[in-house]
């Protein structure tokens, strides 16, 4: 039955060659006209609209104590997938934090908008964030009542995406939501979940941002896997592995993934080379270089969708697969706001104070011992209040400048941005300590100077002049918007029946050997060895031979 199978193959495939176009070297990596783009975001922080609605002075609060316009998420979703139909790539890959606090609802509104593009032959393929999973924060305002809602676990989350890398990649981890896939003929993306997904089905108290021994494992081996077939191999994971930023967790918190130093030299020494993440919500693009600057690990950060600029990525690959061209643009309308941009920008100025929330809660153990001894109240929302009235125009100068990225370009200086923090010191010590004498204010003013400094000078001249300690100094600088990513040129691998040298074993080389064969395309013309059976000859048996490598695989 099975050689009736293949002979009937054949004959089909015979004639479909005779009357198709002959297949040619430089069709190699663009069979069936399959665009060569990617199209990249993350951190959508989708939250449904019937979580929201008639959600009163609740909801409002949440959209105030928050810099993420989750509010807009469906407009800008739409805008998404209105960009992606329209541009047409291959695939979009979308690196976590899909929701706003992983609300199945929301999920699966995200999921079915995704259905869209897939429906439309753009493949999708998806991440968790540590947003998305087991989040015991889910909730509903609707009504005006805050109420907890359901969340996915580990498999639910796999079964509502299934049609977004899950059921339709080369493999799946079993001990994770990790899998590999192959967006791109040639290109083998090995897409990391780094949450702790599964160990959390059974704690929801774990951090969400671990990767498992047996996970790093995984990776490892399908990195080693994917190069011995001659594939280029990419990452894509929410957290970092590299800090963008000197004292990157000052400003940002520690957006590092767990074990981020060992996970990083394990990657490097398994030919991983690019690694793209989100999490952090600035675009930045940043070499890490090893000690002895042998061996290097190029980390693209993409910032949310849904904060000011509202970025999307496009990534090309070139032809021999070690070549990868990022470029960056921008939500700047959607369906209901021609001038969405603006808006955008303005509501990133009026999140300043969440945003100062953020920074105080992720210092403020060091911060609360600073005005101890001179009789300042310390509870946090009084030194959020504070800290913003003084330094509110400083923090959303220097956050607007990250969010953009190519902060150097932005024309905020890091002396613009500490003559700023230096009055707006004395602002918070005059604020904070308004009941106290002048030399007990002169004291303290020094004090909290001093402390601000240590806390973000580091990190604020590390932004702004788009420099980090850690071996990219000025002449090495990684452009944030625009990086072209230089990796190894992947081995050239010879396998049995890959006439068009594609790195597959699939129809197309039966097409094309059927090209050979009735003498439209030569032998000599093709990137592989249409001499499958390697008789010497180019002739039948040599398509009965690579169809049986087809119906094996």
């Amino acid at each position: 039955m099975l050689k009736k199978l293949q002979k009937a193959t054949v004959v089909a495939a015979m004639l479909a060659a005779a009357s198709a176009p002959a297949l040619h070297m430089g069709d190699l990596y663009a069979q069936d006209n399959v665009p060569e783009n990617l199209m990249l975001f993350t951190d959508l922080h989708y939250l449904a609209p019937n979580l929201m609605n008639n959600g009163g002075a609740n909801l409002q609060k949440e959209i105030d104590n928050d810099n993420k316009m989750f509010d807009k998420a469906t407009d800008v979703l739409q805008a998404l997938v209105n960009k992606a139909l329209s541009n047409k790539p291959a695939g979009v890959l979308i690196s976590g934090d899909l929701t706003k606090n992983g609300e199945k609802y929301s999920h699966n509104e995200v999921a079915a908008k995704l259905q869209e593009l897939v429906d439309a032959g753009i493949k999708v393929w998806v991440v968790p964030g540590n947003h998305d999973v087991n989040n015991t924060n889910a909730k509903t305002f609707a009504g005006g009542m805050v109420r907890t809602v359901s969340t996915p676990t580990s498999a639910e989350f796999a079964t509502i995406y299934a049609n977004m890398g899950y059921n339709d990649c080369i493999e799946r981890d079993p001990n994770s939501l990790s899998y590999v896939c192959e967006p791109l003929p040639g290109l083998h993306l090995i897409c990391v979940d780094d949450n702790m997904s599964k160990e959390r089905d059974k704690n929801k108290d774990l951090d969400a941002n671990g990767i498992s021994n047996n996970t790093l494992n995984w990776i490892l081996a399908k990195a080693d896997a994917a190069k011995d077939k001659g594939k280029q191999v990419m990452v894509m994971m929410h957290h970092q592995l590299v800090p963008h930023i000197d004292d990157q967790e000052s400003l940002l918190g520690d957006g590092l993934v767990a074990d981020a130093d060992n996970v990083r030299a394990s990657f490097l020494a398994h030919d991983i080379h690019l690694v793209l993440t989100g999490h952090v919500h600035i675009s930045n693009a940043t070499t890490w270089y090893t000690a002895n600057k042998a061996d290097k690990m190029v980390e693209v950060t993409t910032g949310s969708v849904i904060a000011y600029p509202c970025h999307v990525r496009n990534i090309t690959m070139n032809d021999a697969r070690n070549e990868i061209t990022f470029t960056t643009s921008s939500i700047n309308k959607t369906l209901t706001d021609a001038n969405f941009a603006n808006y955008a920008l303005n509501r990133a100025k009026e999140g300043t104070r969440a945003t100062v929330s953020s920074i105080i809660w992720h210092n403020w153990e060091e911060i609360s011992g600073m005005l101890a001894d001179y009789g300042a109240s310390l509870e946090f929302d009084r030194f959020v209040d504070a800290a913003y009235n003084g330094l509110g125009d400083m923090i959303s100068d220097l956050t607007i400048a990250m969010s953009k990225g190519n902060e150097q370009n932005s024309g905020v200086t890091p002396s613009s941005i500490k003559s700023k923090m230096d009055a707006g010191s004395d602002k918070v010590v005059d604020e904070l300590l308004a009941d106290q004498n002048f030399l007990v204010k002169l004291m303290a003013k020094s004090v909290v100077k001093g402390r601000f400094h240590d806390l973000l000078d580091e990190s604020i001249n590390s932004a702004l002049t788009d420099q980090t300690r850690i071996g990219t100094p000025l002449q090495d600088r990684t452009d944030d918007l625009s990086p072209v990513v230089t990796l190894p040129t992947p081995k050239q691998v010879a396998l049995t029946g890959d006439v068009n040298n594609d790195g597959d074993v699939d129809i197309v080389d039966v097409n094309l050997l059927v090209s050979v064969v009735l003498g439209s395309v030569k032998p000599s013309a093709v990137a592989g060895d249409a001499d499958v059976n390697g008789d010497g000859t180019v002739d039948a048996v040599d398509i009965n031979a690579c169809l049986n490598v087809v119906l094996n695989n």
